[in-house]
């Protein structure tokens, strides 16, 4: 009998998902309550959000024929279909995203108070703009079911295309499946649901907006800074030597002045990658600032305007020489310099949500797949 998880997949028809209003964006510290991870709001910082990390089956209330009383039971059906003289157990799930209920939001408040020492509250799940199949589902697609009838299909009724654009919050994260199971490979289906560890499918990616606040500032000591960029003074050489020279030296020259107390920086927020960003951008606005490029009367005796021609058109060979742009009394009549590269980026981030089909009865099969359970 072939594995359960030779899978076709299919992306149905669009999720059911009424858009709102952008909700509040989040960015900040970020807290594990137990296995729990709340997410501070970016403009309301006593706010927190619940990180959903699993997709459950969706709960409902039925009427019970029998007592006339409300009974609690998860959205699933099964049934067993003929099409085209080829019997097919299919199976249909709602889900919807696991959230705490509204004592266990209490507990969880109070000890995210007692952490941060503040009135914080948790708001609820985190607001999400996009559910789309993650990169895991790559490995489930086979044959489609006209190569190979005895394939499984599963449809999702999601729609993630341009799910990251974060253009508005979903109404609803809900979504449903259908597996269309050839009897031929039952009960392999419906053993593992009703077993302790049910059906296990790839998770999803939840697509959340997020707002990134970069507070950078870099401040220098002016007369330390005025020594440093005369290091580039008299450098001659052909504009791409000297622009290369002149960067090498100030990107030594960053990280000297940092060691030895000429710089400062406030990197709050900022990763590496975002540094090292903001520092490239400081050395380009110093050397603009700082340095002044002149063409010499002198030409490159080593470069042939006919090898280095671009379209037929010569590249000047003139050679170029660095000088400082200002007097060191006009640089340093100020007792420290600052830049400011703080920012605010609107962009989006993703998490990943697990799939939990569990707590499926063989009482709630279809009678013919119950009698291949040898019921």
């Amino acid at each position: 009998m072939r594995s359960l998880l030779a899978f076709f997949i299919i992306i149905g028809f669009s999720l059911h998902a009424k858009a709102s209003a952008l909700a509040s964006l989040w960015n900040g510290e970020h807290i594990n309550l137990s296995g729990q991870i709340l997410v501070q709001d970016a403009e309301q910082p006593l706010d927190f959000y619940v990180l959903p990390s699993k997709y459950i089956l969706k709960r409902e209330s039925k009427m019970d024929p029998q007592t006339g009383q409300l009974v609690n039971t998860v959205w699933f059906q099964n049934r067993v279909v003929d099409q085209g003289g080829v019997k097919y157990s299919v199976y249909t799930f709602k889900l919807e995203l696991d959230s705490p209920g509204r004592m266990e939001l209490l507990r969880a408040e109070n000890k995210l108070r007692s952490i941060t020492k503040t009135k914080a509250r948790i708001k609820g799940l985190a607001p999400i703009c996009g559910v789309a199949l993650g990169s895991n589902f790559a490995s489930f697609a086979t044959p489609t079911p006209q190569v190979d009838p005895e394939a499984t299909l599963i449809s999702y009724s999601i729609k993630s295309t341009e799910a990251d654009q974060c253009k508005s919050v979903l109404g609803t994260s809900d979504f449903a499946i259908e597996i269309k199971v050839p009897m031929s490979r039952e009960p392999e289906v419906a053993s593992q649901l009703i077993s302790m560890t049910g059906l296990v499918l790839p998770a999803l990616e939840l697509v959340h907006p997020y707002k990134i606040k970069n507070s950078i500032v870099m401040t220098f000591n002016p007369v330390v800074l005025f020594e440093q960029m005369q290091t580039n003074v008299g450098l001659t050489g052909t504009w791409k030597f000297i622009t290369a020279s002149v960067q090498s030296n100030s990107t030594k020259m960053m990280k000297s002045l940092e060691l030895t107390g000429g710089l400062t920086v406030n990197w709050e927020g900022a990763d590496q990658a975002i540094r090292d960003i903001f520092i490239n951008k400081a050395i380009e606005f110093l050397s603009q600032s700082y340095l002044k490029y002149s063409q010499t009367s002198q030409k490159d005796l080593n470069s042939k305007p006919e090898t280095v021609a671009d379209k037929n058109q010569s590249v000047s060979t003139s050679l170029f020489r660095v000088d400082m742009a200002m007097t060191k009394e006009a640089a340093t009549i100020k007792e420290k310099i600052s830049l400011d590269f703080s920012s605010v980026t609107y962009g989006t981030v993703k998490s990943q949500a697990q799939i939990e089909i569990s707590n499926i009865t063989s009482d709630q099969l279809d009678p013919e797949v119950r009698k291949l359970l040898g019921e």
